[in-house]
């Protein structure tokens, strides 16, 4: 998911209109435009690379867009990206790794 300052900051253009269900909306689906959206990771510099260069894994799916203002976060995001690597949660140190 998206928030909507990033749908108009990148000035995307619906494919279409999705319903969800939240807890906030409870059986009553709401409505949510969505997007096709291209995910790129950056990979980390290294003794030959100085600069970010676009990671290998490149993704094109389908995203939502929602309001995230009140959160204080731009995107969500969900298993189908995380299930492509192995993501690393440490709560204690307040830290997280994503690896391809």
């Amino acid at each position: 998911m998206i928030d909507r300052s990033v749908v108009h900051l990148l000035g995307l253009q619906p494919t279409g209109v999705i319903p969800i269900l939240t807890p906030s909306t409870g059986v009553t689906p709401h409505n949510c435009n969505q997007y096709d959206v291209s995910v790129w990771f950056a990979q980390a510099p290294t003794l030959i690379q100085a600069l970010p260069v676009p990671h290998p894994v490149h993704l094109t799916l389908p995203v939502t867009e929602t309001d995230f203002s009140v959160q204080g976060f731009q995107v969500l995001i969900g298993r189908d990206i995380l299930a492509r690597g192995v993501f690393i949660c440490n709560g204690l140190c307040g830290r997280f790794t994503l690896a391809f």
